[in-house]
Protein backbone atom coordinates (compact mmCIF):
# COMPACT_ATOMS: atom_id res chain seq x y z
CA UNK A 1 0.00 0.00 0.00
CA UNK A 2 2.69 2.51 0.95
CA UNK A 3 5.32 1.32 -1.56
CA UNK A 4 3.50 2.86 -4.49
CA UNK A 5 2.80 5.94 -2.45
CA UNK A 6 6.45 6.39 -1.50
CA UNK A 7 7.43 6.03 -5.15
CA UNK A 8 5.02 8.75 -6.16
CA UNK A 9 6.07 11.12 -3.36
CA UNK A 10 8.98 12.50 -5.33
CA UNK A 11 6.86 13.15 -8.43
CA UNK A 12 3.91 15.01 -6.89
CA UNK A 13 3.71 18.80 -6.91
CA UNK A 14 3.10 18.90 -3.14
CA UNK A 15 4.23 15.63 -1.55
CA UNK A 16 3.31 16.78 1.95
CA UNK A 17 -0.27 17.48 0.92
CA UNK A 18 -0.49 14.10 -0.80
CA UNK A 19 0.96 12.46 2.29
CA UNK A 20 -1.61 14.23 4.49
CA UNK A 21 -4.44 12.99 2.26
CA UNK A 22 -3.05 9.47 2.31
CA UNK A 23 -2.62 9.55 6.08
CA UNK A 24 -6.22 10.68 6.49
CA UNK A 25 -7.41 7.78 4.33
CA UNK A 26 -5.22 5.42 6.32
CA UNK A 27 -6.70 6.71 9.59
CA UNK A 28 -10.21 6.11 8.25
CA UNK A 29 -9.27 2.60 7.20
CA UNK A 30 -7.70 1.96 10.61
CA UNK A 31 -10.88 3.13 12.35
CA UNK A 32 -12.90 0.66 10.25
CA UNK A 33 -10.44 -2.13 11.02
CA UNK A 34 -10.67 -1.34 14.73
CA UNK A 35 -14.47 -1.62 14.60
CA UNK A 36 -14.25 -4.85 12.60
CA UNK A 37 -11.69 -6.18 15.09
CA UNK A 38 -13.99 -5.44 18.01
CA UNK A 39 -16.84 -7.25 16.25
CA UNK A 40 -14.56 -10.18 15.44
CA UNK A 41 -13.45 -10.36 19.07
CA UNK A 42 -17.06 -10.45 20.24
CA UNK A 43 -17.82 -13.19 17.72
CA UNK A 44 -14.81 -15.25 18.79
CA UNK A 45 -15.77 -14.91 22.47
CA UNK A 46 -19.37 -15.92 21.73
CA UNK A 47 -18.26 -19.00 19.78
CA UNK A 48 -15.90 -19.97 22.61
CA UNK A 49 -18.70 -19.66 25.20
CA UNK A 50 -20.98 -21.82 23.04
CA UNK A 51 -18.27 -24.45 22.65
CA UNK A 52 -17.50 -24.46 26.37
CA UNK A 53 -21.21 -24.81 27.21
CA UNK A 54 -21.56 -27.73 24.81
CA UNK A 55 -18.51 -29.46 26.30
CA UNK A 56 -19.96 -28.98 29.78
CA UNK A 57 -23.28 -30.43 28.65
CA UNK A 58 -21.49 -33.47 27.20
CA UNK A 59 -19.77 -34.03 30.54
CA UNK A 60 -23.11 -33.67 32.33
CA UNK A 61 -24.78 -36.26 30.07
CA UNK A 62 -21.95 -38.70 30.72
CA UNK A 63 -22.25 -38.16 34.47
CA UNK A 64 -26.04 -38.52 34.35
CA UNK A 65 -25.73 -41.76 32.37
CA UNK A 66 -23.28 -43.17 34.91
CA UNK A 67 -25.56 -42.24 37.81
CA UNK A 68 -28.55 -43.75 36.03
CA UNK A 69 -26.63 -47.02 35.58
CA UNK A 70 -25.59 -46.98 39.23
CA UNK A 71 -29.26 -46.61 40.09
CA UNK A 72 -30.09 -49.54 37.79
CA UNK A 73 -32.00 -47.42 35.27
CA UNK A 74 -30.61 -48.48 31.91
CA UNK A 75 -33.34 -46.75 29.93
CA UNK A 76 -32.45 -43.32 31.32
CA UNK A 77 -28.75 -44.07 30.86
CA UNK A 78 -29.40 -44.77 27.15
CA UNK A 79 -31.34 -41.51 26.82
CA UNK A 80 -28.47 -39.55 28.36
CA UNK A 81 -25.93 -41.28 26.13
CA UNK A 82 -28.08 -40.56 23.07
CA UNK A 83 -28.14 -36.88 24.04
CA UNK A 84 -24.39 -37.03 24.55
CA UNK A 85 -23.88 -38.36 21.00
CA UNK A 86 -26.08 -35.58 19.57
CA UNK A 87 -24.10 -33.02 21.56
CA UNK A 88 -20.83 -34.47 20.28
CA UNK A 89 -22.04 -33.81 16.72
CA UNK A 90 -23.02 -30.30 17.72
CA UNK A 91 -19.60 -29.85 19.34
CA UNK A 92 -17.88 -30.57 16.02
CA UNK A 93 -19.86 -27.81 14.34
CA UNK A 94 -19.12 -25.44 17.22
CA UNK A 95 -15.41 -26.24 17.03
CA UNK A 96 -15.44 -25.34 13.34
CA UNK A 97 -17.26 -22.08 14.01
CA UNK A 98 -14.86 -21.21 16.82
CA UNK A 99 -11.81 -22.02 14.67
CA UNK A 100 -13.15 -19.81 11.88
CA UNK A 101 -13.85 -16.95 14.28
CA UNK A 102 -10.41 -17.28 15.87
CA UNK A 103 -8.75 -17.32 12.44
CA UNK A 104 -10.65 -14.21 11.36
CA UNK A 105 -9.70 -12.51 14.61
CA UNK A 106 -6.04 -13.28 13.93
CA UNK A 107 -6.37 -11.77 10.44
CA UNK A 108 -7.97 -8.64 11.85
CA UNK A 109 -5.20 -8.22 14.44
CA UNK A 110 -2.56 -8.62 11.75
CA UNK A 111 -4.29 -6.07 9.52
CA UNK A 112 -4.60 -3.66 12.46
CA UNK A 113 -0.91 -4.06 13.31
CA UNK A 114 0.11 -3.60 9.66
CA UNK A 115 -1.95 -0.43 9.26
CA UNK A 116 -0.68 0.97 12.55
CA UNK A 117 2.94 0.32 11.58
CA UNK A 118 2.39 1.87 8.15
CA UNK A 119 0.77 4.94 9.68
CA UNK A 120 3.65 5.40 12.14
CA UNK A 121 6.15 5.04 9.32
CA UNK A 122 4.37 7.63 7.18
CA UNK A 123 3.94 10.04 10.08
CA UNK A 124 7.67 9.78 10.78
CA UNK A 125 8.36 10.39 7.10
CA UNK A 126 6.07 13.45 7.20
CA UNK A 127 8.00 14.89 10.17
CA UNK A 128 11.27 14.53 8.25
CA UNK A 129 9.89 16.44 5.23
Amino acid sequence: MSTGFRTSLGREADPQQELDVYLQELKQELAKVKADTAAAMAEENQRKRELDACEQEIENMQRYAEKALEAGNEEDARKFLTKKVALADQKEALEGAYAAAASYMTEMRMQHDRLTAEMIELENHRRRM
